[in-house]
């Protein structure tokens, strides 16, 4: 009994270490958002660009994909149940919960974690174990500026733009899809969705993308600077990374739907 109480407590301290060292990184990085140094800044730029290219507009094909096949099931089947539904707004209000507020930032994060934040800690763990970031640093030149800030900014900015990309496809190519492979009853459907959306529905959508965004770049990145000895150190590191990434999106996600809809 002893010694599981030890254990359970040498776990908690860990993880409250990790939680803290994350926290102090994380900040480190969003401090650099302030500093109004000139100096390379046209590599930052190339670099964030490049993140947002790879993050973004490579994964708009699956993200697409996704929204479409996630927007047709829930028309459909909300549809469906159309019948059943004394008042038609509500077959709207269901879409926009579904697929506004829920599916499409849970959706997307997913897809981002695993296309490019696990990349991004494997990238960053070659880089530490061949000693790249000790020959930046070496140089004078601060690698969280140089490595982290351009996918901090590059992730966050692709996360934004791939929700309005998921929502957009999911609404209209979901119901572009039920209306033309079913006979079921779509009408007044899309107005039925622009009365539904609220403000908030406009803004939790941004908040889940900002700090999906820095939570995930931060994690990853956090994980493949910390890889030390060996390149076996990556692939643990990636996995707690990803698995990570998402328990922080899936706590997140649920934190902020309580706070702005209960």
């Amino acid at each position: 009994m002893t010694g599981l109480a030890g254990n359970i407590g040498r776990k908690t301290i860990r993880s409250g270490n990790h939680f803290l060292e994350l926290s102090a990184f994380t900040w480190r990085m969003l401090a650099l958002l302030f500093h109004r140094d000139k100096s390379g800044r046209s590599l930052i730029r190339r670099t964030t660009a490049e993140q947002v290219y790879f993050t973004a507009i490579q994964a708009l094909p699956l993200v697409i994909l996704v929204a479409l096949v996630a927007g047709s099931a829930v028309i459909v089947k909300a549809a469906a149940f159309s019948g059943q539904i004394e008042d038609p707004s509500m077959l709207s209000d269901l879409a926009v919960i579904l697929i506004i507020r829920e599916t499409g930032p849970f959706f997307v994060a997913i897809i981002v974690i695993l296309r490019s934040a696990i990349a991004v800690t494997i990238e960053t763990g070659y880089m530490t174990i061949l000693k790249e970031v000790d020959a930046i640093e070496m140089m004078g030149i601060d690698p969280a500026r140089l490595i982290c800030l351009p996918r901090l900014l590059g992730i966050t900015i692709s996360m934004l733009c791939l929700f309005i990309v998921f929502d957009t496809a999911a609404i209209f190519g979901g119901y572009a899809v039920a209306w033309t492979a079913t006979s079921i009853p779509l009408d007044n459907f899309l107005g039925g969705i622009g009365k539904s959306v609220t403000t908030t529905d406009i803004v939790v959508p941004i908040i889940k993308g900002l700090l999906f965004g820095v939570t995930i770049t931060a994690n990853c990145l956090y994980r493949g600077l910390n890889v030390k000895h060996a390149i076996t150190e990556i692939p643990p590191a990636c996995s707690k990374a990803g698995v990570q990434s998402f328990l922080f999106c899936f706590l997140i996600n649920g934190c902020i739907s309580v706070l702005f809809y209960l």
